[in-house]
């Protein structure tokens, strides 16, 4: 397959708000919480969407190490 980019290139491209949308319909019926889905949604909540926003994901990746979901 000859993808033009990635996937967390897409989701910086369309934006988290997107992918959080997208998690939860994939979600659906599911008795698993996701942690990316967590995450995804305190990215948005703080208004970090990825290049909507300014941002971009090197930021939230070095972010993400240093995360603790608890």
């Amino acid at each position: 397959m000859n993808h033009p980019m990635g996937p967390l290139e897409l989701a910086d491209f369309i934006g988290l708000d997107v992918c959080v949308d997208i998690m939860h319909v994939l979600q659906e019926g599911s008795a698993i919480r996701s942690i990316a889905l967590a995450l995804a949604e305190e990215y948005v909540a703080a208004g970090w969407l990825g290049r909507k926003s300014g941002g971009d994901f090197i930021a939230m990746i070095d972010d993400f190490f240093n995360w603790d979901p608890l």
